[in-house]
């Protein structure tokens, strides 16, 4: 049969309305013309009279069926290019997918709930979304940003003073980015702080990471006294001489499961993620009772102490007995027991004792080597970062619905050219 505008189109509406299933039917068909106001498809058989033409009207701006043809007199075959086997596997993935982790489009309408939840629980917490808005529609998500209270107070009570930011691509339908800001406690593990980071911070001292370029500076400069002059534009306020970004990039590489999931199931995860890693250190940590962190002592016990003996100490004869001369052959670096300080920077810079500092505090023969570390990798320090805890957060079914407007996705930028996915 043929249907055309203003006649009985039902059976043109029923194939339609299914979606146009082509590959469930047996058919193979082809789109002749795939446009904006109109479609028009036919059977891939050359003599075959099938065909269906839609087009929008531009009086009542809908879509009518101008032309359908239901009459087929090709055979059936069931070997439809445009449903394989691949097709299908990827349709029920997603469609398994969402029934697991949610649709990714739902899940942006409650991130405001979410944001009311987080609040809720864990008090004193920051959390802010910024959204595109439209006149007469939905505004856009644009960036969200948060902060749990216990990754402020534990920053601020005992980890050292740095924080290294990086980023990372999403990989989900609606793509994005993920900026994170890492932490370092005295025992050298990372400490989350805050994801979906908006600013950079460009009032603060900044230090970037210097790996290759003192690389470089070392093949060109081979005398230590030259080398050193690279540290010397290193703040010594943090008692960190990391030279590399690692610690993102270990932080990226443990969420790198994450990055795939809706929005929701993502910024859960990560929060988990810092539940059982900051659980998990403060238990292992726990029956600890040396001074310094595990990490420190370690580094004192095995590399420091044992090259102390290379160096010969003289006081200088100063009342406080703090000042010192260090020598071996004709080398010889000044030491400030009391300023902390060595003419190698290393003291100043890590807070960790340099082996001359090490040299002179054998030589006083009243304090422990220990006692002379910056309290940033201490245990103490150890025990504030850790004495507080990021509370229980509640299922979605039990948050409070928020009042605000609730915003859509973000907009969906593709690259140029044919998708490789």
């Amino acid at each position: 049969m043929e249907s055309r505008a203003g006649t009985n189109g039902s059976a043109a509406k029923n194939f339609w309305n299914n979606g146009s299933r082509l590959s469930g039917s047996g058919m193979d068909y082809m789109y002749i013309k795939m446009e904006k106001e109109r479609v028009r498809v036919k059977c891939a058989k050359e003599t075959c009279p099938w065909l269906i033409y839609v087009a929008k009207n531009s009086a009542t701006l809908s879509f009518e069926f101008k032309t359908f043809n239901d009459e087929h007199t090709c055979g059936r075959d069931y070997g439809n290019n445009l449903a394989d086997r691949v097709w299908e596997t990827d349709k029920a993935f997603k469609a398994a997918r969402e029934t697991v982790l949610g649709n990714e489009k739902a899940r942006y309408e409650k991130l405001r709930n979410y944001m009311l939840e987080l609040h809720r629980s864990n008090p004193g917490s920051t959390t802010n979304m910024e959204v595109v808005p439209f006149p007469h529609s939905l505004s856009l998500f644009e960036r969200i940003y948060i902060c749990l209270e216990a990754y402020k107070t534990g920053f601020k009570a005992g980890c050292k003073p740095l924080i290294e930011l990086d980023g990372c691509f999403l990989k989900g339908y609606y793509g994005g980015q993920l900026l994170c800001a890492v932490a370092q406690d005295a025992n050298n593990h990372s400490f989350g702080l805050v994801h979906a980071m908006k600013d950079v911070m460009p009032n603060v001292h900044h230090r970037h990471c210097v790996l290759h370029i003192w690389k470089n500076f070392r093949q060109r400069f081979k005398d230590k006294q030259t080398e050193g002059l690279v540290w010397a534009f290193f703040s010594h306020f943090p008692k960190n001489d990391r030279t590399t970004n690692n610690m993102c990039e270990v932080w990226n590489a443990t969420i790198v499961d994450a990055r795939e999931k809706p929005i929701l199931t993502r910024l859960e995860e990560i929060r988990c993620t810092i539940i059982k890693k900051m659980a998990n250190h403060k238990w292992i940590l726990s029956s600890y009772t040396e001074k310094l962190a595990p990490a420190q002592q370690k580094r004192v016990d095995k590399f420091i102490k044992p090259g102390c003996h290379k160096w010969i100490a003289q006081w200088s004869g100063d009342n406080n007995r703090v000042l010192f001369e260090i020598t071996r052959g004709k080398q010889k670096l000044e030491m400030n027991l009391q300023q902390h300080t060595c003419t190698c920077n290393m003291w100043q810079l890590s807070g960790m004792l340099c082996v001359y500092a090490v040299a002179a505090i054998s030589k006083l023969r009243v304090r422990t080597a220990e006692d002379f570390v910056s309290p940033l990798l201490t245990m103490d320090a150890i025990r504030t970062t850790y004495n507080v805890c990021v509370k229980p957060v509640n299922s979605e079914e039990f948050w409070k619905e928020a009042s605000q407007p609730k915003p859509d996705p973000p907009r969906i930028t593709r690259p140029a050219g044919r998708s490789k996915k």
